[in-house]
């Protein structure tokens, strides 16, 4: 099996980002003017570990490559989540709510990149 290293390194960073974005987004509720150094922290802390998971599922066939769009941002939605839940407590709502929220904007943001991507690339 050959590993395009670029794809690879592109996926990883899009989920990071996106993660990342959507994991500091719901610690403050939205109100980004509040973000700190320790949301900072725990959002990296949480994109980190929630993209090397998924990398490594897909390293597993466990997300596969001919899996479409819909079903790739599933499975990052809901890797996402439990990750969330478990590297710091919710801060409104039920014990999962904002891991949900996480999981959701999260694999919501994945997918929006990677379909600009495919649209810029078909350009």
């Amino acid at each position: 099996m050959r590993i395009d290293i670029s794809s690879v390194a592109k996926t990883y960073s899009i989920r990071m980002i996106a993660t990342f974005i959507s994991c500091t987004f719901w610690m403050v509720q939205g109100r980004v003017s509040l973000i700190t150094l320790e949301h900072w922290a725990v959002g990296i802390k949480t994109a980190i570990i929630s993209a090397t998971v998924l990398l490594i599922l897909s390293f597993m066939n466990i997300i596969k490559q001919n899996y479409k769009k819909i079903a790739k941002a599933t499975i990052t939605a809901i890797v996402v989540a439990i990750i969330d839940y478990f590297v710091h407590p919710g801060h409104f709502g039920l014990a999962g709510t904002e891991a949900i929220l996480t999981g959701v904007t999260s694999a919501s943001l994945v997918f929006i990149i990677s379909m600009m991507i495919l649209y810029v690339d078909a350009i």
